[in-house]
């Protein structure tokens, strides 16, 4: 009985041998194969040199015997860890951080075992025969094997963590089987290494007795449930190897096995970095977290993150490797790189859209050419047209020099056409005109607008003289994006003669009109008085009314005269300082009645520091009246606002505005002419036309000027500045 316990860590060591040739023959380039066959090999080592221990009767013998032993027994826990660490996957990053640690602890131990007797303390020969000389423990023996026994721990710990996190059966059930297998060697070393010699009650054979029983299980996992079988030895890495495509040989987890040079070159990334990484972690396409076993087989856009964190596109090919018995091993991925082909793209896009363009541009060109074609035909077409025009027209370049020129102009001027072109108006008319005309040239090019000139005297010959309006606009050409001036004169000589046979009219009629009026407003101030307090509220109505229309006729005739003042010159202003407020407030007093007949509000806004200005008072009340009896005409709803402001320049601001019918924008460039009665309504028809003529008159001749702002349909605003007292401007 004594030899089988002699013979035991012999046979312990051949199997170990044999198990870890086996495992590490099945699939040599996995890490974990190989640190598999590592703790094989210590294990074998460990049970070797314990048999030598027993077996050699010298003392020497065993104690060289029990320094190898040493090397096992301090370094298969370090290693243990290892191999769990690469057997749950573990990145190489996270490993580096543990290891030189792991191994350093175990040298350590080994050192104080080799170098000093606080683990071994010393040889005895045994008691009992075949058992040679035994160690004996010194005061570090028990704590040093319960290291290794924490770190067989750990590596336990380690793999109850995969189990608990991984979602493939598969893999737990692996890991269970190394957890099974470890834990046998574990418990016969507590209670052989630890509790019996803590007891006093040596062990008859060492814990190396259960070493063959943890191989064995782990090589009928090996064998039974592909524990540490790669796909790759399926395959054959030769095949591999000779692929030009990228080939990545993965687990059934996922997880990278193998990688031939065309994998290595395209991702950039060195095999030892590729080994063991999940494969879905090389590319950006997946969601994360979805389960290698549901990704969808055959090929796959994707893109592949590189080294660098470059983004390579890639068509992805997957194939999965299985046993016989349909079981999964892993997966072939096979990588195309789609740079090229997507260049080639790119170029094959690039010529496609350079030949619409070109296809595009043609047909723009014929387009172009029927265009031009067209626009020659219209261009004589309008150049005919113009010719025939009875206004004249002419266009000037930026050098101010005429380029064109029509028939009308020409019998205008009474000049030939070459007379006129590629000259400028310097050339064509007198000084003093050509003087005004070139003005208007350069304010229509600089502010970019329409500019008018009224009421020209142009002498065409000795005996003929005409009165002529000049419209001037800037232009451009489109093609050529040159700036041109486009001209229009208008004959208003007849107009003139019209407007003075008016004025003539207008004077006659005005003193014909002057003492009957006269008559009459006597004879109603009379009826007035006579009959004070005896006529009944519709019989004193009327006669209010007889007295406004006395006073309407009155403001005619008086409007008449101050046209013919103005056209005479002899329009006269008696200046006085005038408190703004209670002028403005009579003025309202005056249309009350009105007001009150159409429903309509009179506003007033005064401010209390704006207190005076320096105007002819009668004058100003003209302008007032004349300007708040339009906005009553035109106003339906709503109300009539006079406001007063200081403009900050010495001149004083008043406003009437209104929410009336609001005048087009085509009228509000003749709106101040004498006789203009504005755009459309019938109302516009009833006057004169003379009263905004006037107060335009009056306005400039207190230095100020007048304006209107209006929008169509939401009302009109009349707009006048008048001085403010001298001492003002003084101070």
């Amino acid at each position: 009985m004594e030899e089988i316990y002699e013979v035991i860590p012999l046979l312990s060591a051949l199997v170990n041998i044999a198990i870890g040739i086996y495992v590490v023959a099945r699939d040599p380039k996995r890490p974990v194969n190989r640190l598999f066959g590592c703790i094989t090999a210590l294990l074998a080592l460990w049970s070797a040199t314990e048999f030598a221990s027993r077996a050699i009767g010298t003392r020497g013998a065993a104690v060289a015997a029990n320094m190898i032993a040493a090397v096992g027994w301090t370094f298969v826990g370090a290693v243990f860890v290892h191999f769990c660490m690469e057997f749950a996957g573990w990145p190489a990053k996270r490993r580096r951080k543990y290891l030189p640690f792991v191994y350093g602890s175990s040298a350590v131990v080994l050192g104080l075992t080799w170098f000093t007797n606080l683990v071994i303390k010393d040889y005895k020969l045994s008691a009992g025969p075949g058992q040679g000389y035994r160690d004996v423990a010194g005061v570090l023996r028990t704590p040093s094997e319960l290291f290794v026994i924490a770190l067989f721990a750990c590596g336990v710990l380690i793999l109850l963590s995969l189990r608990r996190n991984t979602e493939s059966l598969t893999v737990r059930s692996n890991a269970g089987y190394v957890i099974i297998a470890v834990m046998i060697p574990l418990a016969t070393a507590l209670v052989t290494d630890v509790i019996l010699p803590a007891l006093d009650r040596p062990a008859r054979f060492s814990s190396v007795v259960s070493f063959p029983l943890m191989a064995l299980i782990i090589a009928y996992a090996v064998t039974r449930h592909d524990l540490m079988t790669s796909g790759a030895s399926s395959v054959g890495v030769a095949i591999i190897e000779s692929i030009n495509e990228a080939v990545l040989i993965t687990d059934y987890a996922g997880m990278i096995e193998t990688a031939n040079t065309a994998a290595i070159e395209l991702t950039g990334y060195r095999e030892a970095e590729l080994l063991g990484t999940n494969v879905e972690r090389l590319f950006i396409e997946y969601p994360p977290g979805t389960p290698f076993a549901q990704r969808a087989e055959g090929a796959q856009w994707l893109l592949l993150l590189s080294e660098s964190g470059e983004p390579i596109p890639v068509t992805r090919s997957t194939g999965m490797v299985t046993r016989r018995s349909g079981k999964q091993l892993g997966s072939v991925v096979v990588l195309h790189d789609m740079r090229e082909a997507m260049h080639l793209m790119e170029l094959e896009r690039t010529a496609r859209a350079a030949s619409e363009a070109a296809r595009a541009e043609r047909q723009r060109s014929e387009v172009l050419e029927r265009t031009q074609e067209e626009l020659r035909e219209h261009g004589a077409f309008l150049q005919g047209v113009i010719d025939n025009l009875a206004e004249p027209v002419f266009i000037k370049n930026r050098e101010l020099e005429y380029v064109y020129v029509n028939q009308a102009l020409i019998e205008l001027l009474g000049i030939e056409r070459e007379d006129i072109l590629g000259k400028t108006a310097q050339d064509v008319y007198p000084p003093e005109l050509a003087s005004v005309f070139i003005k208007a040239d350069f304010e229509a090019f600089g502010r970019n607008h329409l500019v008018e000139i009224e009421d020209i005297d142009l002498q065409v010959s000795e005996e003929v003289s005409r009165t002529v309006r000049i419209l001037k606009a800037p232009i451009v050409d489109e093609s050529s994006g040159r700036e041109y001036m486009l001209g229009v004169i208008s004959d208003i000589t007849a107009q003139k003669q019209l407007d003075e046979a008016r004025l003539d009219f207008i004077r006659i009629a005005a003193h014909e009109l002057k003492t009957p009026m006269t008559s009459l407003k006597l004879g109603v101030e009379l009826l007035a008085r006579e009959t004070r307090g005896s006529l009944n509220d519709e019989q004193q109505r009327w006669l209010d009314i007889l007295s406004l229309s006395l006073q309407r006729l009155n403001q005619l005739a008086r409007n008449l005269l101050d046209l013919a003042s103005l056209d005479a010159g002899l329009l006269t202003m008696d200046m006085e300082e005038v408190f703004l407020g209670p002028f403005m407030d009579e003025s309202r007093y005056v249309f009350e009645v009105q007001l009150m007949e159409k429903g309509l509000t009179c506003e007033i806004e005064c401010p209390e520091g704006l207190s005076t200005a320096w105007v002819d008072p009668n004058r100003l009340s003209q302008v007032i009246y004349n300007l708040v009896s339009n906005a009553i005409k035109f106003t339906e709803e709503g109300g009539i606002r006079l406001i007063a402001r200081d403009s900050g320049d010495g001149m004083i601001e008043l406003c009437v505005s209104d929410t009336g019918l609001g005048i087009a924008p085509i009228y509000r460039q003749t709106i101040f002419s004498r006789f203009y009665k504005g755009g459309g309504a019938e109302r516009a028809r009833e006057g004169t036309g003379l009263g905004l003529s006037i107060a335009k008159a009056i306005v400039e001749a207190h230095g100020g000027k007048i304006w209107v702002d209006s929008t169509l349909g939401k009302g009109s605003s009349f707009y006048f500045t008048v001085r403010k007292p001298p001492e003002h401007l003084e101070a």
